[in-house]
């Protein structure tokens, strides 16, 4: 199958079918590219030669929403996106936000990097249903800076351009993460056995208020879209999933069904789940769940190696990325960077159902990042033999 489009090559790819090379995805919100020493966004644009790129526009001061389209077009970038507006967060020090629309709390630790103030998540002292219900950072569906603009441009990017387009709505989308940031990580696990009312109630919150988002969201972008990012809630750390296949399937699952049923009525776009961690164990899960695509295929994490998945699930779902992004991307050589990619596309890519991406984050030096798409290109072009 030669000559595709990036359009036609992403949807091939997604039903398992071979096209004429494996996609690439670059710079869309889970393959993010951050904006910050030692390396990051300005040093690959300067090793590229482009010294002429605009000043980033970065969420948190790291994650670039304004890539230079040439630097997009020289990694091979399949992918263009489609990001949903947020409410300007309410900065209460220079280190220390408000984010919504939860109300949640997030602090500088450093660098570019942020995470959420788990010691004073706000509903870390709720008792009841009704404490629930009072917290005053519920968000207002009806808030138009959720829509503005994003019919217009998916539509533009849909018929001015043969690129893949992916929605992104960001935080509403993050059930799970959104609850463990308002009660506190290990508050979740007590809720779900021994709070179930509680658990319920804000579970509900949580999901119901997104899913009126995403109507508003996807019936201005829905028929111009070809993947949706609809969930970006980890499941695992790096020996194992956060809890066990049977209480995945009773406290988590139907949750997450009933936002990804809601979406599928208002697009046809294939479902995109970035988790992180060792989750074999609830892969077919995700399955039945019906998402489409999964990343970023933890490469070092228990059970996720790519050959054990392929020959367990490549038939059914498509995999994202599968490059060690812990070491080898940060530390190993660029012949190490050359190999190990070879063997993740040779192991992944077979029959369709795998693409490639990697996050740029600030520690991966410019040549090793370049080296990956570029052998990634090379090594992707069908047929594929392991």
């Amino acid at each position: 199958m030669s000559g595709l489009t990036p359009r036609e090559r992403v949807l091939t790819a997604i039903e398992h079918k071979e096209p004429d090379r494996i996609p690439i995805d670059f710079a869309s919100f889970t393959v993010s590219i951050y904006a910050h020493p030692p390396y990051g966004y300005n040093a690959l644009c300067e090793y590229l030669g482009l010294t002429d790129v605009a000043e980033p526009v970065a969420l948190f001061g790291s994650y670039v929403l304004n890539i230079d389209e040439r630097l997009q077009d020289r990694l091979g970038n399949d992918f263009r996106s489609i990001q949903m507006g947020l409410p300007l967060p309410e900065v209460i020090r220079p280190d220390y936000i408000r984010l919504f629309p939860y109300g949640l709390l997030y602090k500088s630790v450093g660098g570019p990097f942020w995470y959420p103030d788990l010691a004073n998540a706000p509903l870390k002292n709720a008792k009841t249903v009704q404490d629930i219900d009072n917290y005053e950072y519920w968000p207002d569906p009806n808030d138009p800076v959720y829509t503005v603009g994003a019919r217009e441009r998916a539509r533009a990017l849909h018929e001015q351009t043969d690129y893949a387009i992916i929605a992104e709505p960001l935080i509403p989308e993050h059930h799970c993460t959104n609850y463990q940031w308002l009660r506190g990580f290990e508050q979740w696990f007590l809720d779900m056995h021994r709070n179930h009312d509680l658990y319920d109630a804000l579970m509900e919150k949580l999901v119901g208020s997104s899913i009126e988002i995403a109507r508003r969201f996807y019936g201005e972008v829905g028929n111009y879209i070809d993947v949706a990012h609809v969930s970006g809630d980890d499941m695992g750390w790096q020996h194992g999933p956060f809890l066990s296949p049977k209480d995945y399937e009773e406290f988590i699952k139907p949750w997450i069904k009933k936002y990804l049923d809601a979406v599928r009525g208002l697009t046809k776009a294939k479902f995109f789940y970035h988790c992180d961690g060792a989750v074999f164990p609830l892969i077919e899960d995700f399955i039945d769940m019906g998402f489409d695509i999964i990343s970023p295929v933890t490469a070092r994490a228990k059970d996720m190696d790519p050959a054990g998945l392929k020959k367990r699930y490549g038939d059914r779902i498509t995999f994202h990325s599968g490059i060690d992004m812990q070491e080898v991307m940060s530390s190993g050589s660029v012949e190490e960077v050359r190999a190990h990619v070879t063997s993740v596309v040779r192991e992944l890519a077979p029959g369709g159902g795998y693409i490639f991406g990697v996050m740029v984050v600030p520690d991966f030096p410019p040549a090793n990042v370049v080296t990956a798409f570029d052998t990634a290109m090379e090594v992707g072009r069908y047929p594929i033999r392991r």
